[in-house]
């Protein structure tokens, strides 16, 4: 945690306002990969790494939203 801490306070500031949505987002990937795998590895042999790496890309998708939705709705509030 100490190197995301790290990235974290070298982003800009409002960037780094974000540290809670970004928190969560890494906490809420986490489990839902884990509980994916672990569902997986009881339901199905074989789909484990597929319902993992399922988990990790749906908090990549997160984690996106988080840094980059600020930035647009900063932009649609100057435009109108």
């Amino acid at each position: 945690m100490m190197l995301a801490e790290l990235l974290l306070e070298l982003l800009p500031s409002r960037v780094r306002s974000l540290r809670r949505f970004v928190w969560a987002a890494v906490l809420l990937a986490a489990v839902a990969a884990i509980a994916a795998y672990a569902a997986a590895r009881t339901w199905g042999a074989g789909y484990g790494d597929r319902a993992l790496w399922a988990g990790v890309a749906g908090g990549v998708v997160l984690l996106g939203y988080g840094v980059a939705f600020p930035f647009v709705r900063e932009r649609w509030q100057r435009q109108g």
